[in-house]
């Protein structure tokens, strides 16, 4: 709050301007920010008009003192003052118009706050507010449309229509609206038919968050993993770590075609990275009846530096083993006789017990 008595009028705007995004809306918050409205200077009253509409909610004095805006000779204030009231719940439908004109304003405060008031006003109007947020998506102000997105996404159960509009911004955007493309379609689109070539699109940006938003994107949408299954094991040669962890994941989760993604997988089980090997091998472990070359790579995983990778080896064995014990034995028996750390030791007697019990089970 020192910061509201600072000379330089742009440091008490930025102050006032925080202070609307005060984790507690205490009444010393508001009474600095009502102080600031006898600032010499316009731009920390207009800060201090929005924050006062985002702080006083519940508080009749504060819509009374914002009311008093809405006729300032200032016409950012008035618009402020709109939003402001629009935030503390206080608006008629002849407002929405001015709301959707500040969604394109220089100020970002300002556009995000009318982005905020006009998904508020939808939840009760959505038949009012879609329509302007998706004339807003054409907008010749780039920015009105990009601060439409987080009030569609707000309003997605009512945004369908805007979906192919949203498409169309994609190619056009910078890397920022981008990410708030994807977010919003993944959001509004519940069937996947926009979504998933949107995150396919965005597996292919440079930046490594992109392609980790889209991947969990795509978690969303199973029932569409034939148009991307592809992607996903291409996905698993992705230089960021996390990136190949999340690709495991939703190959493991999707739980088909993992036959056909053992190729590609098999390499990751000599990763530098200790989880993305171990997420590798459970991976392989989960498939049915998996062919010579599976069982061979994860035969040589009971020979890795890392007593938690050899833990992740003899469990994924110990599941393919429950079908094919025969086949499974052998290769746990030469690994208990390698092996020299205690509790792997342990886990393997363990798993050639079982494995015994199963054959002796199924033995006619």
């Amino acid at each position: 709050m020192e910061a509201l008595k600072d000379p330089d009028p742009k440091v008490r705007s930025a102050a006032a301007e925080a202070l609307g995004f005060f984790p507690n809306h205490s009444d010393d918050v508001k009474k600095a920010l009502i102080t600031v409205l006898n600032d010499p200077d316009v731009a920390p009253r207009r800060a201090a008009v929005l924050a006062l509409g985002r702080v006083g909610e519940r508080d009749h004095s504060v819509e009374e003192l914002i009311k008093k805006y809405l006729d300032d000779p200032d016409k950012q204030t008035q618009m402020n003052a709109t939003i402001a009231m629009a935030l503390l719940g206080t608006w008629n439908d002849t407002e929405i118009p001015v709301l959707a004109e500040a969604l394109g304003n220089k100020n970002e405060s300002t556009a995000k706050g009318a982005s905020k008031a006009l998904a508020m006003i939808g939840e009760q109007k959505p038949e009012r507010v879609i329509p302007v947020l998706v004339e807003a998506l054409d907008s010749k102000t780039p920015v009105a449309a990009v601060h439409a997105l987080p009030a569609l996404k707000k309003l997605k159960k009512h945004a369908g229509e805007a979906l192919p509009k949203i498409i169309a911004m994609y190619e056009k955007s910078d890397e920022d609206t981008r990410s708030d493309i994807l977010d919003a379609v993944s959001a509004i689109d519940e069937s996947g038919d926009f979504a998933v070539p949107i995150c396919l699109k965005a597996l292919k940006e440079n930046n490594p968050l992109d392609r980790r938003e889209a991947l969990i994107a795509l978690m969303r949408f199973r029932t569409k993993a034939p148009a991307f299954f592809d992607s996903l094991i291409e996905e698993l040669k992705d230089k960021d770590i996390e990136n190949r962890l999340l690709a495991l994941g939703l190959i493991r989760g999707l739980g088909t075609d993992l036959g056909k993604a053992a190729p590609e997988i098999i390499p990751l089980l000599t990763d530098p990275d200790m989880r993305v090997r171990n997420s590798a091998i459970s991976t392989l472990g989960s498939i049915k009846s998996p062919p010579a070359e599976v069982i061979e790579a994860l035969q040589k995983t009971l020979n890795d530096k890392d007593y938690r990778t050899r833990i992740a080896a003899v469990n994924a064995l110990r599941v393919i083993g429950k079908s094919e014990p025969e086949r499974i034995t052998p290769i746990l028996e030469q690994a208990l006789s390698a092996e020299s750390y205690d509790p792997v030791k342990r886990l393997i007697t363990a798993a050639l017990e079982e494995l015994k019990n199963t054959s002796l089970a199924t033995k006619p």
